[in-house]
């Protein structure tokens, strides 16, 4: 839910070249919806697999396709396209792990704002939750963090340290929500 709150967030807080808040928030929401999907199917230890997260999206993803052929984002990115979702969700599904110059698909306008946007989110929060607690740490060692973990993900709404400001209203948010869904105290 942090990074679907995440997503709706950057696209609400972006100067330009913005994706529509809840089509962010919903593609957030399913970013990682083939890792779900994949654990059911998987022979091997799950908690190894995850691991390799700690160490960064690409540990996991070559893992993934050299167990499975492909990993959760591609998976992910069929499974919303079986389940007749927009493309826009589907494909920006798929490619949040993506780095570089996203190519604009003439069929589905605005892709590659929304993928960058997901992308974005899904490194806040893996940085917020993950072993670097995010906000923990001193402004620069935020900006540090987000500017190298950010690196390759074209976006000209936000820039990788404006996503400072979104550390604590996340947090309360995901906090909220925790409680609301009965995960937390």
């Amino acid at each position: 839910v942090q990074t679907a709150i995440a997503a709706r967030w950057i696209a609400t807080e972006a100067r330009r070249d913005r994706p529509r808040a809840q089509t962010a928030y919903l593609a957030g929401l399913l970013h990682d919806i083939g890792r779900f999907l994949m654990v059911r199917e998987m022979d091997e230890d799950v908690e190894y697999i995850d691991e390799l997260e700690r160490e960064g999206p690409l540990g996991l993803l070559v893992r993934e396709r050299a167990t499975n052929g492909y990993d959760h984002a591609q998976l992910g990115g069929r499974a919303c396209a079986a389940w007749n979702l927009p493309k826009e969700i589907c494909l920006s599904i798929r490619d949040h792990h993506r780095r570089g110059a996203l190519a604009e698909d003439p069929e589905v306008p605005g892709l590659r704002k929304l993928t960058s946007v997901v992308a974005m989110a899904d490194v806040l929060s893996n940085l917020l939750s993950g072993p670097y607690a995010l906000a923990d740490q001193t402004g620069r060692e935020q900006e540090e963090l987000l500017e190298r973990y950010c690196a390759g993900i074209e976006y000209e709404g936000l820039e990788p340290h404006e996503l400072r400001s979104a550390i604590e209203p996340l947090l309360a948010e995901s906090r909220a929500s925790a409680r609301a869904l009965g995960l937390s105290g």
